[in-house]
């Protein structure tokens, strides 16, 4: 995870497959969630969670909150572009935020909030980051640690 700040956001680019078009035309909400979780996955394999953390360790990230916000909609054979970018960190819990864009109108289709739990596999229950995981976040991203900080619930 070395050199990894704040103001870094990472990306990837998919396409809206014709299986995923609702009754009404455009991509149906489910599909929303699949992607960014999908596409979620291989971002966090820059900040040190990938399936080589999780095998090798036996230890992974539980999403617990998400918060979806849809913006606009998509179509069949629409291009996207997804970013990625941590928001906060504890010594358990990794916040980020995720935006999916139209790759050639450029405009925001839409986004998630979420909060995951770094779990022990072996047991499933909530762990602490190993050391090393930990110092490398404090160390790349220094302004985003929120030690005892908890999040507001959000108004729905």
């Amino acid at each position: 995870m070395s050199n990894v700040t704040k103001a870094q956001v990472f990306s990837c680019l998919t396409h809206v497959r014709p299986e995923w078009i609702d009754i009404n035309g455009h991509m149906n909400m489910s599909y929303y969630v699949l992607i960014f979780d999908t596409h979620g996955h291989e971002m966090l394999q820059a900040y040190g969670f990938g399936d080589n953390y999780v095998k090798q360790r036996r230890l992974g990230l539980f999403i617990v909150r998400a918060e979806i916000d849809y913006r606009r909609e998509v179509l069949v054979n629409d291009r996207l572009r997804l970013t990625m970018q941590v928001t906060g960190f504890d010594r358990k819990r990794l916040w980020f935020e995720m935006d999916m864009y139209h790759a050639e109108k450029n405009y925001h289709a839409a986004s998630i909030k979420q909060l995951a739990l770094h779990v022990n596999l072996e047991t499933r229950r909530v762990t602490e980051f190993p050391d090393d995981i930990y110092a490398n976040l404090k160390e790349n991203l220094p302004e985003l640690e929120k030690e005892g900080w908890i999040q507001q619930k959000p108004r729905l």
